[in-house]
């Protein structure tokens, strides 16, 4: 009876590990109610700009499928002719499907719309966007305020287009009306469209986002690289023998490249001019070694606790499609993503019951029981930070990568800690063997110096008594064995 109930709390322990970040993730730093764009207009009139914060621009806005549109199209001069309006699409939008009689295509180009009501006083604003797929200019009140590649030309370019990083842009309104309009094109990827909110907001509230967003997803690539050359370097270094540091290293140099081509996509600072396909690779590949690492380096860590055949197959399957990701063009990815997330948030569910099951089974491997709860937790928040990625890329989330970022640094603390113990482990088994080699050599010395003084008492009187013999027997024995009597005196 009392095992059933120790078996029923370890499944309720895994259930709520696994289905956690699913069911909070979702209203974890939700924003306060906002307005609503209602037919093109979001009134914000009444909003204090000063104190409210930043506001996402969701609700309806004007859509105009296969135009690309700007601030003079919509001036009422007489006998002009008004752009087709073909709806009013509900952003976040992604194009798919049958929208208000026209089929809307994965693959095109379209112009958004909204009128942002604003105070009268003059004001300074800021506009940030997310992920827009993928080439997108912004107009504000009829200037160009910002965009990512040239929307007009990306037929052209295609696959080449360049990566769809976002960008910020900073104005100041002198009415109580202001026009934004947003230029999108796709022609790299499974579909197009504005997958998450644009922010609205004063100057210094944008600012604030932005440095704040930055900020965690810097900190997190500094401790990722950091950990990477510790481990690496401890590894080459000095302890050779230990290739689970190797594999934590690597480990944590390909989830950087992840999280430094997500969000921000802060990579592209660094290395402009990195077209949307390369960098779409680079971060499955990334994804796809990570797991392959982390399997490795749970396999070196428990010796022979877990099951061979099984890790064996996660390595295959990820590390084949990390190949197959490298190979193949980028069309590949596109369709076998959608079969790569689930299996990729599975691949770590997998982890985690299995090393629930040896904390059951007090199956440790190299390290003890704090270790194991260690190395769960460690990779919970990697489950945690996968879950909030796919979330985030399947446009189900918006903000909320500032939690997996915390959970990649809480990661990275779990299992630096657990190695810590672990060597701690070892350096004080070795120091104690060093102490009991001490103890048995000093009782060796002991035991010698006794030896050699019971040994040496009745040796000194044979040596006398045979000296004593050979000096009152000289020339009464034979010669051979005066020799052999001088032997023992000798």
């Amino acid at each position: 009876m009392k095992q059933s109930i120790e078996k029923a709390k370890y499944i309720i322990v895994i259930i709520s590990l696994l289905l956690g970040p699913l069911l909070i993730i979702p209203y974890v730093g939700n924003d306060t109610p906002s307005p609503r764009a209602v037919k093109g207009v979001m009134d914000l009139s009444e909003w204090d700009f000063s104190t409210g914060g930043t506001v996402p621009l969701n609700g309806e806005w004007e859509f105009y499928w296969n135009q690309l549109l700007t601030s003079t199209d919509f001036v009422d001069n007489v006998g002009a002719k008004k752009p087709d309006l073909t709806g009013y699409a509900t952003v976040p939008h992604l194009w798919q499907g049958n929208f208000n009689g026209t089929e809307i295509q994965s693959q095109g180009i379209a112009t958004y719309r909204i009128v942002v009501k604003v105070p009268q006083n003059q004001y300074s604003f800021g506009i940030k966007t997310e992920i827009i797929r993928v080439t997108s200019r912004l107009l504000v009140n009829g200037l160009t305020m910002g965009g990512c590649g040239q929307p007009e030309l990306a037929s052209t370019l295609g696959e080449n287009a360049p990566e769809n990083v976002p960008y910020v842009a900073y104005f100041t309104s002198q009415g109580d009306r202001v026009e934004i309009i947003l230029q999108v094109a796709n022609y790299a990827y499974v579909n197009g469209g504005i997958a998450v909110p644009v922010r609205f907001g004063g100057h210094d509230a944008i600012l604030a986002l932005t440095r704040k967003i930055n900020s965690f997803e810097l900190v997190a690539f500094g401790f990722l690289c950091s950990g990477s050359l510790y481990h690496m370097g401890v590894f080459l270094f000095g302890r050779r023998r230990e290739r689970g540091l190797l594999y934590f290293g690597l480990f944590c140099l390909a989830f950087a490249v992840v999280d430094i081509s997500l969000g921000q996509k802060l990579l592209n600072q660094f290395i402009p001019g990195i077209s949307f396909v390369p960098m779409h690779k680079l971060r499955h590949i990334s994804t796809a070694l990570g797991t392959v690492l982390i399997t490795l380096f749970l396999r070196q860590v428990l010796r022979g606790s877990l099951p061979d055949r099984l890790m064996k197959m996660i390595v295959v399957l990820f590390g084949s499609y990390a190949l197959a990701a490298l190979i193949f063009p980028h069309g590949f990815i596109t369709v076998a993503e959608k079969i790569f997330f689930p299996l990729s948030m599975g691949g770590f569910a997998i982890l985690i019951i299995l090393l629930a099951q040896l904390l059951y089974r007090q199956k440790y491997g190299s390290l003890d029981r704090n270790g194991l709860k260690l190395l769960i937790l460690g990779i919970w928040c990697l489950w945690t930070y996968d879950v909030v990625n796919v979330l985030y890329v399947l446009y189900l989330v918006i903000d909320y990568r500032f939690l997996g970022d915390l959970a990649l640094l809480l990661f990275l603390l779990f299992m630096s800690y657990m190695l810590a113990i672990q060597f701690a482990d070892a350096y004080y088994k070795i120091e104690d063997m060093s102490v009991k080699l001490k103890e048995q050599d000093k009782a060796k010395d002991i035991f010698l110096t006794n030896t050699s003084h019971e040994f040496r008492t009745p040796l000194n009187g044979i040596i006398h008594m045979t000296q004593a013999v050979l000096e009152e027997l000289t020339g009464k024995v034979a010669l051979h064995q005066q020799e052999k009597l001088s032997l023992v005196v000798a």
